[in-house]
């Protein structure tokens, strides 16, 4: 017995490499792909607190709600990955690659046990389960519908969050074997040879490591709630620690029910995190009321399942529709004609019901009740509620394997690679879909041309990439399709803009605020706009007004820090400067700003710290070097300054007032001939650098 365990967890060892390498292989192309200019932008290309791991960058990963959602363990791999590869796209593909490898392995070791858990005792003694539990790994793993998941970089939330979700439920598994503390009802009677091998398999660790496990699921993403319910649906089948009639289910199986309660109080917890970090991206009744929201729900649970069974035509964006209604009402036809089916069949099929419930509760959080935007559907929503269809494949390719041998069994085996390969083909060309900007808004405007994000978004990188009369014409496309979108009033002004068309961009800028206040970015533009036409009051007023929308707008803080300064509002130039260098440590130009502003206000040692951070920041700027040397002199080393005011001269050599500094701290060391030249230079460049008499 002990050579036949060993012999199956040497396999078991190897299958679960084999997925995790097959799900590798795969989905390797996609480490060539790019950022896009979806979530990507402001989760990563425009965010600058998730890079470090010092106290300010992990306090804010731990506390924000950056873009609706808590995800800090997320955003700690993000750190990690710029870390290692800057902000090179290629480093933080492959992590997303090899996460959801790793989740791929996680599934085939609670496949593995959930088939077994189900199983006839003659099942244990071959390799049958094992290889059943590979293809449903696999079916899960290369299945198109998870590429959204994975080659979206913003989207790592789902593979590391169902990395943990997947090793939560095995470790569960382990600790709580089939029968563990519930009478078990007649119709599941029988020997349980899993147990033993549970039990073998070393269960005694608890359910403190499945908490730990959960823990870590829910700071990747909150769509994890659901586990604790997951799990009583697998404590009644297969496990069987719960009876299938709920009549059953109350005090004799106090404690399958207490066990549960931790979970409960996490999933709990974190939900309301959740609700109030997506409080801002909720629609309201008003907008999409409760029927449509039930309609939609129905036609979710249809939509999933259909895409799951037959992957085309897939989309990066499927937005809802107006005219929608007879399909909503299929989707509620098949709702109840699917759930009344297998309620009917429990007893012949008692994996039926178990399967729908788990999908249901699973796809609860996305499925449409609550709607934080207009879409109708998004692939990676399947991520997880759609695991147990993977496993019904895993389950059904076991019953075939069994029911016969020899070349029917080859057969099987043949069937299920094909499955595979093809997965994995459409898979491939699924992934080159989300090869960049274009290659992705163009899909989505084939599938549906009438998509105003998809034109803003493929309008942006078009502008981006110098195409900016083609881009004009999808801005305006975006336009007629949802006049009241303030993104597209934003990306006609930068066209105007960046075409010194000023009068045109402002009065786009202006229409984006009017629809959107806190359209930071709009107010933002507009105040470089008024600057550049002297109107420094106004300019002003939208810097701040950028400030007021978005506190982290490090850019904001600095233009309106530059305006006051100019203003001579000097304390209240510093603190917005001290504000940018918080919000974005890497800012050379408010650390050279607040050099000169602080050994002003005669805070010497304070300024010079900013000097050398300046410096260190951006060393060949003539301007760090010669604000340097102004608070040098403010302390009295002429010498130190001197050297500062030349290396902002070979720098910049027409620098008009670092000569004529230099010319007075040379005319006051005696050096009268290099003084005479340096006033020369100075009055040649700016006449009103007179030297004094």
């Amino acid at each position: 017995m002990r050579e036949i365990l060993s012999k199956k967890k040497n396999l078991r060892a190897a299958l679960a490499l084999g997925v995790a390498a097959v799900t590798l292989i795969a989905f390797a192309p996609a480490i060539k792909n790019g950022f896009v200019n979806w979530d990507d932008l402001p989760a990563l290309l425009e965010n600058r607190h998730f890079r470090g791991f010092g106290w300010a960058q992990l306090q804010w990963m731990f506390t924000t709600f950056h873009m609706g959602l808590y995800q800090p363990l997320s955003w700690l791999t993000y750190a990690l990955d710029h870390f290692f590869w800057g902000m090179n796209p290629h480093g933080y593909h492959l992590t997303n690659i090899l996460l959801h490898a790793a989740g791929a392995a996680a599934f085939f070791l609670v496949c593995a046990r959930l088939l077994a858990a189900a199983a006839r005792p003659r099942d244990l003694a071959g390799p049958g389960i094992l290889l059943s539990a590979a293809f449903a790994a696999l079916c899960f793993s290369l299945h198109p519908l998870r590429v959204e998941s994975v080659a979206w970089i913003t989207e790592r939330r789902d593979v590391l969050s169902g990395l943990f979700y997947l090793l939560s439920i095995y470790l569960y598994l382990r600790a709580r074997p089939p029968g563990g503390s519930a009478p078990l009802n007649n119709s599941f009677a029988g020997p349980r040879p899993f147990e033993a091998l549970a039990k073998k398999d070393g269960a005694a660790g608890g359910l403190r490591f499945s908490l730990a496990a959960f823990v870590l699921a829910l700071l990747s993403k909150g769509i994890t709630v659901t586990l604790p319910a997951a799990l009583l649906i697998l404590d009644v089948y297969p496990l069987r620690r719960l009876p299938a009639d709920p009549k059953l289910w109350p005090s004799p199986q106090a404690p399958v029910w207490r066990e549960k309660i931790p979970y409960a109080v996490l999933a709990a917890v974190f939900a309301a995190v959740g609700y109030i970090a997506q409080g801002l991206a909720l629609r309201s009744y008003g907008d999409f009321g409760l029927g449509d929201r039930l309609l939609h729900s129905l036609f979710s649970t249809m939509f999933y399942i259909s895409k799951t069974a037959l992957p085309l035509n897939l989309s990066p964006l499927y937005q809802l529709s107006g005219g929608a209604l007879p399909v909503y009402l299929l989707g509620g036809m098949f709702f109840i004609t699917v759930t009344a089916a297998l309620f009917f069949l429990r007893r012949r099929w008692p994996a039926g019901l178990p399967v729908w419930t788990f999908y249901l509760v699973t796809l609860a959080p996305v499925i449409g009740i609550v709607k934080f935007g207009a879409q109708a559907a998004a692939d990676r929503y399947t991520y997880l509620a759609c695991l147990p269809f993977a496993m019904l494949a895993g389950a059904g390719f076991l019953a075939a394997w069994e029911a016969g041998a020899g070349k029917f069994r080859r057969c099987c085996a043949a069937a299920a690679i094909a499955l595979v390969l093809t997965l994995g083909w459409l898979t491939n060309a699924q992934i080159k879909v989300w090869r960049d900007s274009e290659t992705l808004w163009n899909r989505v405007l084939a599938l549906n041309s009438e998509i105003d994000l998809a034109h803003n978004n493929l309008g942006t990188d078009l502008l981006e990439r110098g195409k900016a009369d083609e881009a004009v014409r999808h801005f305006r496309e975006a336009l007629r399709i949802n006049p009241a979108y303030p993104g597209t009033y934003y990306n006609l002004g930068k066209a105007w803009d960046e075409r010194g068309l000023y009068t045109e961009a402002a009065a786009y800028y202006l229409e984006a605020l009017r629809l959107d206040p806190d359209f930071a970015r709009a107010a933002y533009n507009l105040g470089l706009i008024l600057e550049k036409q002297g109107k420094p009051g106004q300019s002003l007023f939208y810097y701040e007004q950028a400030i007021k929308a978005d506190p982290g707008f490090a850019g904001a803080y600095y233009n309106a820090g530059t305006l006051l300064a100019g203003l001579g509002e000097l304390p209240k130039a510093i603190e917005y400067f001290t504000k940018a260098v918080g919000i974005d440590p890497e800012h050379a130009d408010a650390r050279i700003n607040l050099c000169a502003l602080l050994g002003a206000q005669g805070r010497i040692e304070e300024g010079l710290a900013q000097c050398s951070q300046a410096l260190r920041l951006a060393p060949r700027n003539a301007k760090a070097h010669y604000n340097t040397a102004l608070v040098l002199t403010t302390r009295g080393d002429t010498g130190g300054a001197a050297r500062h005011y030349q290396a902002a001269l070979e720098l910049a050599p027409d620098f008009a007032e670092a000569h004529y500094n230099l010319a007075r701290l040379l005319a006051a060391s005696g050096d009268k001939a290099k003084a005479e030249a340096h006033y020369a230079r100075a009055l040649q460049l700016n006449p009103r650098l007179a030297p004094p008499k």
